[in-house]
């Protein structure tokens, strides 16, 4: 029984970590993004923005691209403590209803 026991704990674990490795994915790709916003800003004061458009055809200009890479940084890093809030006690009851859910179908079948 305590085997039982110990296989469904391991097992209830083994789900926490899978929803909490999702969320860490999820936040670096937020960091990612906002990394790369951020990054408009040295790129159009360092550079004019004829020697970018050349480079890149797609480059909407640097105002516009500036203004855009600071919302996405500042939109991603707003998102983030959102989620590292409010995510981990929703995955803390996932696991707690998986348990509870293991638990009662090894009951079911005693």
């Amino acid at each position: 029984k305590n085997k039982e026991a110990a296989a469904d704990q391991l097992l209830a674990n083994g789900v926490n970590e899978y929803y909490t490795a999702l969320l860490d994915i999820v936040v670096i790709a937020l960091n990612v993004v906002a990394f790369f916003g951020y990054a408009m800003f040295p790129l159009t004061y360092f550079f004019e923005e004829e020697f970018i458009k050349a480079t890149l055809p797609f480059w909407p200009g640097n105002e516009l691209a500036e203004w855009s890479g600071n919302f996405a940084g500042d939109f991603m890093w707003t998102l983030e403590p959102i989620l590292v809030l409010t995510v981990p006690p929703v995955i803390a009851s996932i696991r707690e209803a998986y348990l509870g859910k293991l638990q009662a179908a090894r009951k079911k079948d005693e």
